[in-house]
């Protein structure tokens, strides 16, 4: 049995993200999303017209789930909000990047050490 810690920390940067399709998603491009390294989980709902992605943030991001499904024939809607949502998750997904890659506390956390630094 897996430590609940670890097990904690190995699903702390998978993400669920979801994408509007024109139309339903060929089986061949499923089938290639699914053999993508950080993907865990592809599901299609209402009728095939949502497709939602769980994947490793460290291994994947949403930038180039979009790209594989576009180059796979994928028709994605690409209306106002849908534009907005890619930037968004594109944002999330670098800031889960960079704090997977954090190493110590923030300043604050010392702040006896902070102070006396400032009046030396």
């Amino acid at each position: 049995m897996e430590h609940p810690v670890r097990s904690a920390l190995s699903r702390a940067f998978v993400l669920a993200r979801r994408f509007r399709l024109a139309q339903p998603l060929p089986a061949a491009l499923r089938q290639r999303l699914a053999e993508m390294p950080g993907v865990q989980e592809l599901e299609t709902v209402k009728t095939g017209r949502y497709l939602i992605v769980r994947y490793d943030v460290l291994c994947l991001t949403y930038g180039l789930l979009q790209q594989a499904l576009l180059e796979g024939g994928a028709s994605l809607h690409n209306g106002l909000g849908q534009r907005l949502r890619a930037a968004w998750y594109g944002y999330v997904d670098d800031n889960a990047r960079h704090n997977a890659g954090a190493r110590g506390g923030a300043c604050c956390s010392q702040p006896d050490k902070v102070y006396l630094s400032r009046h030396k």
